[in-house]
């Protein structure tokens, strides 16, 4: 095998001979960029008219090969031998015997080639019956010129996609941490007002903001969309996004609401759908407009009572149907009230026989830390509710704002 394979008669520099390998088998180049071929990770291949025997001893000496191509001459891609099954077909002393002197095609088998620069998506579809098998699975990649390439398994693309999955968790978390702040506190004498968000997966379905528009009004909103991860974090963009070119003095509240409804029914149908509060704060005034679309969790702490606000009944999430009418309530706070809005993630966290930490804790906790100011009200709800919770996981997004009337 030595002196027939030459650097002189192998088809491509990319195809090299290995001086501190066996006989036997050479090396590929592994493929770069961002194709199919990045996920190559094996690159062994063995010429079709060298013997079981020689490819055997040549594997015993290295057990970290797996996959082997069989090529050509010419390069081109004939069939593939699995480590295990060639082993496997060797351990009977007659069938070694045998095979001895045979050439290697005896023992390949047809190989499953794609073309090294198809998208790994792609590859991934064609595949997907074999993803979920416990037996390995191996295929060949070849060139343009249709010579090998490399080989990768159903585990090379599981861990493809699992590093891919993470890359886009990370950067999803670093949009919506962007548009949702995990903290943000303004001051807007009489008004103070603090937000703040944690999410159970790291990225999530929940969004919160408020803003001045003008001297006397302040615009606010806390929105929590069905599901978590990837797929619910794109709400709070869309939401954010389309708070941050509406014209809220020209349009109002209500008018931003039908416009979420509207845009999330006629695209979404019910596959996705958002609850959701929003409110107009008028600070000389202290006039307070609510528009709640099946949230429901509003309260406001008076006169040393924790009072749940009763919205319209009829007041359905948003993205339900394109027929929704939603009707606003007002009142006047007063010096003294503090408002709550959070998300259902809050209340419902439960514990291990089941309890879950409920409204009545928020309101008693109000009660003791109501002197301290609207961020240790809110730094003290998600302390007591992570204690609440002890070894139990975080089951939902958990967001919270704090209104106080100074």
């Amino acid at each position: 095998m030595n002196s027939r394979v030459t650097e002189e008669n192998l088809v491509s520099a990319a195809y090299t001979k290995n001086e501190n390998e066996f006989i036997g088998l050479y090396k590929s180049e592994r493929i770069g960029g961002t194709s199919i071929g990045r996920v190559a990770n094996f690159n062994w291949f063995v010429y079709k008219n060298e013997t079981v025997g020689n490819l055997a001893d040549a594997l015993v000496k290295n057990d970290n090969i797996y996959a082997i191509a069989v090529l050509n001459e010419d390069h081109s891609v004939q069939g593939i031998i699995i480590r295990r099954e060639l082993f496997n077909l060797l351990g009977d002393q007659n069938a070694r015997e045998a095979y001895q002197r045979r050439t290697v095609v005896s023992v390949m088998k047809p190989a499953v080639t794609f073309n090294y620069l198809t998208d790994s998506f792609i590859i991934v579809d064609e595949i997907s019956s074999l993803m979920s098998s416990p037996t390995m699975s191996y295929f060949t990649l070849v060139r343009e010129d249709n010579k090998f390439a490399g080989i990768f398994s159903s585990k090379d693309i599981l861990l493809f996609m699992s590093e891919v999955t993470q890359r886009d968790i990370e950067m999803a978390r670093s949009l919506q941490s962007s548009i949702v702040k995990e903290e943000k506190l303004e001051s807007h004498p009489p008004v103070e007002i603090v937000g703040a968000t944690k999410m159970a997966k790291g990225i999530g379905g929940d969004f919160y903001d408020f803003k001045k528009i003008d001297d006397e009004n302040i615009i606010i909103a806390l929105c929590d969309a069905i599901g978590k991860g990837i797929a619910a974090s794109i709400i709070p963009s869309l939401i954010g996004g389309m708070a941050y070119v509406y014209d809220f003095k020209r349009g109002g509240v209500k008018r931003y609401v039908k416009m979420l409804n509207d845009y999330f029914s006629s695209n979404f149908g019910t596959e996705i759908f958002i609850t959701g509060v929003f409110a107009s704060v008028n600070v000389s005034t202290k006039e307070v407009i609510l528009y709640d679309t099946g949230h429901s969790f509003i309260f406001v702490y008076r006169d040393g009572k924790f009072h749940r606000l009763n919205t319209c009944e009829d007041n359905i999430p948003l993205g339900i149907t394109s027929d929704a009418k939603y009707c606003g309530m007002k009142f006047t706070a007063r010096s003294g009230d503090i408002v709550v809005m959070l998300t259902d993630g809050i209340p419902e966290q439960i514990i291990s026989d089941g309890s879950k930490y409920g409204e009545k804790r928020i309101g008693e906790l109000v009660g003791r830390y109501r002197d301290l100011g609207v961020k240790r009200i809110k730094d003290e709800i998600f302390a007591e509710v992570s204690d609440y919770r002890g070894v139990m996981p975080q089951q939902d997004d958990m967001t919270v704002i704090v209104m106080e009337i100074k």
